[in-house]
């Protein structure tokens, strides 16, 4: 028993525990407010098998980019899932990029059923997967990077915002493995933000850490808004 509620305050990848992003900081109060909200969905998800209608990014996320969010704008993701449906029906067109098979028709399966028209879902392979070229530059109004090769969906994607347009990415403090060029991804998908960020005076940053929803964990997303020259 107690080896098992140790297991539930703590976990592995994280230097403080589950409260704690990965590099160790505190979420604070304010979020672990969210902790019985964030248990009924959890509850919901593993028990009764029903995703919430909410992407599974952190609290202060969700609340950052639904804030920005406008009709008219259009959107890609890497990564599909309960974010599409959220993003779908707050803009004007959405581009979910995947490449898990079974995960798209699941994907999929689930915009017919709600019978959402205005997503464009793609599954390609592991190789074609970061590749946007077949998109104009400056066409998306924001970019959702959260699946798989982070740090060239973050390369390959930015050329493609709008100016003043927003990037965000998730998990952008982990040192898991997301592609096959070994731990780390993310965080070289960070140096590309900051890099950017360090050659447009005008571009904003922000960090968004705190409980992420559906999961017992925390985690931290970094939200670009893009320079407008």
């Amino acid at each position: 028993m107690k080896r098992s509620f140790k297991s539930i305050i703590t976990a592995d990848n994280h230097l403080g525990g589950r409260f704690h992003n990965w590099d160790g900081k505190f979420i604070g109060w304010r979020e672990m407010a969210r902790l019985p909200e964030n248990v009924i969905y959890i509850f919901q998800s593993k028990v009764l098998g029903e995703r919430p209608e909410l992407p599974w990014w952190p609290f202060p996320a969700v609340e950052a980019i639904k804030a920005i969010l406008r009709p008219e704008w259009r959107v890609i993701e890497f990564g599909s899932g309960s974010s599409t449906l959220w993003l779908a029906r707050r803009s004007r067109e959405v581009v979910s990029i995947e490449n898990d098979p079974k995960w798209y028709e699941r994907v999929k399966g689930r915009l017919e059923k709600v019978g959402v028209k205005n997503v464009k879902l793609l599954l390609r392979d592991d190789e074609t997967y970061p590749c946007v070229d077949e998109f104009p530059d400056r066409y998306f109004d924001l970019a959702i990077v959260d699946g798989w090769n982070r740090k060239a969906c973050v390369r390959n994607v930015l050329e493609k915002i709008k100016p003043g347009g927003y990037l965000y990415l998730d998990n952008s403090d982990s040192d898991k493995d997301y592609a096959l060029n070994g731990p780390g991804e993310c965080r070289e998908a960070q140096k590309i933000i900051r890099a950017y960020c360090a050659s447009h005076p005008d571009a904003r940053l922000q960090y968004l850490s705190g409980l992420l929803i559906g999961d017992l964990q925390s985690c931290e997303g970094m939200l670009l808004r893009c320079s407008s020259l």
